[in-house]
């Protein structure tokens, strides 16, 4: 899960982010189709991990272990997987304390998960990091490994045939930390960028949206999103010698069909819908009455006045259920409290349905949600978290004892839970039956 607050303890665990998984803002998303197997890792401290990791495969009804499948073991702690969990694609590197070079020290392979084989592996031209898997394997899109400088905004698509470059997208640069999306068929990036902070005037800045065509590398389109901010800035405050800063970060997916764009404000109780092929506001969604997320969308002027000490931010997560009429929202509140100490409110998870602009469901008050994935089948969806609920326990770290419950994706009645002593990730495999 996105935290503006906390990325400095999340910096050590790369392979999780990158991988298209929770935190990573590339987003993955699951169409109704052929049945998945939910698989979870471990992730260690960069100076404890192993040369790989294995993928455990659970019972997705009762969450126990399968005693019928081995575990998916990897020689690479990088991966992808394809939107459908029928294909993985794999980063083996020659070394890990030092710059990457010549194109064999990067191996990328694709291999089957219904059969175990592999499709195919390649040497790309430069060192990279996978952000899509196509839903054919046929196209791969990926960024160029980190360096120790900035990220470039770079993304280029390669044929996993042969590992040509088929194009490359250079992307108007964000000053923000903002999700990249793109769609399930790799054939369309969206980039989401602010303007340039004002010295004069900090605060709160307008979101635009731009539309990469990742078949050709040109940019399709822009839309300006006056309405939706985002953005960190000084409050003014200082606590324990440091600057209090205040920040805004929405919640952004993309439809599983890939036609759609839903943006959860942070600073307001309202979701806007994008239409994706003519990159139009389709509409805003107020999240009102008995259900409303006003007590939980707290950063504005008025509310951080009336408390006292400046609240420190509002980050959302929103993904769309398999069949695209569900979104399911979560989030973390971090305000400063009377003693000036940091406190951190967790916003539960709620069920938006997108056919009758409502909120239907409301689940785990007060509980911090790293993950959120729905089953593919679309009658349950998977939460993964600590297992406190408020104070530390937002920070994404390993040692930190967590649950998985699985939760009606209606409902979102939890149906059952399993505790681990730290943390996993998670993935939606495909796998065959036969054999069995």
């Amino acid at each position: 899960m996105r935290r503006f607050f906390t990325i400095g303890c999340m910096l050590g665990l790369i392979p999780l982010l990158v991988s298209g998984c929770g935190a990573a803002r590339t987003t993955a998303q699951q169409r109704v189709g052929p049945p998945t197997d939910l698989y979870l890792f471990e992730v260690h401290p960069p100076n404890q991990l192993p040369p790989g990791m294995a993928l455990v495969p659970l019972d997705t009804q009762t969450l126990g272990d399968r005693q019928d499948r081995p575990p998916l073991s990897l020689a690479t702690r990088f991966m992808t997987v394809s939107p459908d969990g029928a294909l993985l694609a794999t980063f083996d590197y020659a070394r890990m304390d030092g710059p990457l070079s010549p194109p064999r020290d990067t191996t990328v392979t694709v291999r089957d998960n219904r059969t175990g084989a592999a499709r195919g592996s390649f040497h790309p031209p430069a060192p990279v990091l996978g952000t899509r898997l196509s839903r054919d394997g046929a196209r791969l899109v990926v960024q160029p490994y980190p360096s120790g400088n900035p990220s470039p905004d770079e993304w280029s698509v390669l044929d996993t045939a042969n590992g040509h470059v088929l194009v490359t997208v250079n992307a108007a640069p964000s000053n923000d930390y903002l999700p990249t999306l793109i769609d399930a068929d790799a054939q369309a990036l969206y980039r989401f960028i602010t303007a340039a902070p004002a010295a004069t005037a900090p605060g709160p800045r307008p979101l635009s949206l731009i539309a990469y065509d990742l078949r050709t590398g040109a940019e399709r389109g822009r839309l300006a999103l006056p309405e939706v901010t985002t953005g960190s800035w000084p409050t003014g405050r200082m606590t324990q010698g440091e600057a209090v800063r205040a920040a805004l970060s929405p919640g952004i997916a993309l439809s599983p069909d890939g036609r759609q764009i839903a943006i959860a404000h942070a600073d307001a109780d309202r979701v806007t819908l994008i239409d994706t092929q003519h990159l139009t506001i389709a509409r805003t969604i107020s999240l009102t009455g008995g259900s409303s997320l006003l007590h939980v969308l707290g950063l504005i002027p008025q509310h951080v006045a009336a408390k006292g000490p400046p609240g420190v931010g509002t980050s959302r997560d929103a993904i769309y259920a398999p069949d695209g009429r569900s979104l399911y929202l979560s989030g973390v509140q971090t305000l400063l409290d009377d003693h000036d100490a940091q406190t951190f409110h967790s916003l539960g998870l709620t069920r938006l349905d997108l056919t009758r602009n409502t909120i239907t469901a409301n689940a785990l008050p007060g509980r911090t949600i790293n993950w959120v994935l729905p089953a593919s089948d679309g009658q349950s969806i998977f939460v993964f978290g600590p297992k406190q609920g408020e104070g530390d326990s937002h920070i994404l770290l390993p040692d930190i004892p967590s649950l998985l419950r699985r939760l009606d994706a209606r409902t979102l009645a939890i149906q059952t839970e399993r505790e681990f002593p730290s943390y996993r990730g998670g993935r939606l495999i495909q796998t065959s039956d036969a054999g069995r």
